[in-house]
């Protein structure tokens, strides 16, 4: 396995290198082909591990924050291990086929999932909640003031220039990073203010069609009685007709 590492305010020295390469190399029994990266932080006195684990072109990844780099390595690699796990099945192409089977009389062989733990692991999430919204139009700084005003860490949102798609997000350092949806684009795009007029232009014509049916209910109403008046004057124009050919024959009698 091909290992990259990047440090950021921190020293890799050569030990924890090493410890880094022979877990790594345990992890490795799942994937025919794979490389990792691993970024190590220093934040305060906190010490971050980052690890991303390619495989196939699906990633696994895990980062935990400590005292000590080298306990932060089997905390990180034990999440990546459950992610393995509980995916397994998705990911026959990607995953050893030898390294998922069961083994040794029915009991599944792992470096940090205890075999009591799979069936939790590999139980279906459960959707809590279906939300949609429109996406709206904005600058970088608009979206984060929009952020700054939900109760949640991340905020979708369209470029106003570009109409490119991005999600900006909340991290962990008080700052924000943008993600941006590269085969998602709004052909045309709508800024906020231009939502809210559209908003209350549906609104105002709402109102305006309610007003106009009572009137319209009304006018209809007059034409309704046009054929009885009609019908009548056509009924009695027959009756007088009727009477009139009825005393012609006596006359000429006489």
């Amino acid at each position: 396995m091909e290992i990259k590492y990047h440090a950021r305010n921190y020293h890799v020295s050569e030990k924890l290198s090493g410890v880094i390469e022979r877990k790594l190399e345990k992890i490795e029994k799942y994937f025919d082909n794979a490389n990792a990266i691993v970024v190590c932080t220093k934040v305060g006195n906190n010490e971050k591990m980052e690890i991303t684990i390619m495989a196939s072109g699906h990633a696994f990844r895990a980062q935990e924050d400590g005292r000590d780099m080298f306990k932060n390595i089997d905390l990180a690699l034990s999440k990546i291990e459950r992610q393995i796990v509980k995916n397994r099945d998705k990911l026959r192409t990607v995953l050893r086929k030898e390294a998922t089977e069961r083994k040794n009389a029915g009991k599944e062989e792992f470096i940090y999932v205890k075999s009591k733990e799979v069936e939790e692991i590999v139980a279906p999430v459960e959707i809590a909640k279906n939300k949609s919204f429109p996406i709206v139009s904005l600058t970088d700084f608009e979206a984060e003031i929009a952020l700054s005003t939900i109760d949640y860490d991340f905020f979708i949102y369209a470029d106003s220039e570009t109409g490119q798609v991005k999600v900006m997000y909340s991290r962990e350092d008080k700052k924000v990073g943008v993600i941006e949806i590269t085969n998602a684009k709004i052909q045309e795009p709508v800024t906020h203010q231009e939502e809210l007029a559209k908003e209350k232009a549906e609104e105002k014509a709402e109102k305006a069609a309610a007003k106009k049916v009572p009137a319209r209910t009304k006018e209809a109403a007059v034409p309704a009685k046009a054929p009885k008046a009609v019908k009548t004057a056509a009924a009695k124009t027959t009756t007088k007709k009727t009477d009139t050919a009825t005393k012609k024959p006596s006359a000429a009698k006489k």
